[in-house]
Formats: C-alpha cells, structure tokens, sequence
C-alpha cells in the first residue's frame, strides 16, 4: 500500500477557521488591554503632577506661578498622551487647578478619552463622544 502523508483540505480548513475565530476572541480583549495600559500611564503622570502641585502651594501659599500663569509641570506626556492645565474656569483661581491628559494627534485608537485631575484628587475620565462632555468620576 502506498500511503501518503500531510493534510486534506478540509484538514488545513478546519485549522484555519479555529485559529481566526481565536483571534476574533483575543484580539479586543489585547486592543482594550493596551488602551487601559497607556490610561494608567496617564493617570500616574497626572498624579505626579498633582503631588508637585501640592508641594507647590505648600511652599507659595497658591497652585499659580503668578495672576496669570501656572508653574511647568515637570510630567508635560506620555507616550500617547499630552499633559497640561486645563484650559477650563475652574483654572480661574488660585485655589484650584485642573489638570487634563488629552490623546496626541493620530492616537485615534483611544477614541476621544480624555483624563482630568483637580486638586481634590477626583479623576475622571471624560468623552467628547456626539459632541457633548460626558465623564466618569473614579477614585
């Protein structure tokens, strides 16, 4: 008898299929993974900036540099994000700040997330989604 081996087709098929249904299954779970990784990079370079701010007052009496302007946060991005104050009226005085994590152009794979931190330590992370601000408050 002759026999031959290697694989039908219906073989390499079968094979086929399950391993594009596993992708189909991992590859969201690995896509939301890496979102919330490069967000919690985020959240501890705000919070770096929070705990400088804090040193900040301590020493100046003010989270503002003068009247008009805020003192250079020493965490200024991460890697897919950019950190600055907000440009919000909660910014308008001394007391307060609010400082925020917006994604860097062409990181449109984060969607329109963005992170804000106040002085009172709430984070919350705000969507721009249908043109309205809609944000989640964690501690």
């Amino acid at each position: 008898m002759n026999r031959r081996s290697g694989f039908t087709l219906i073989e390499m098929m079968i094979t086929v299929a399950i391993v594009g249904i596993l992708a189909a299954i991992a590859y969201p779970s690995y896509q939301n993974y890496t979102i919330r990784t490069r967000q919690d990079e985020a959240r501890a370079a705000l919070l770096e900036n929070a705990h400088y701010m804090e040193r900040w007052y301590a020493e100046k009496g003010s989270y503002k540099k003068t009247s008009n302007s805020w003192p250079s946060l020493p965490k200024t991005s991460t890697d897919v994000f950019d950190i600055s104050f907000s440009t919000t009226a909660v910014n308008a005085d001394e007391g307060e700040f609010r400082i925020q994590a917006v994604p860097k152009s062409g990181q449109g794979w984060l969607g329109d997330t963005f992170i804000e931190l106040d002085e009172s330590g709430n984070l919350t992370y705000c969507s721009r989604a249908t043109g309205s601000k809609k944000c989640s408050l964690t501690r």
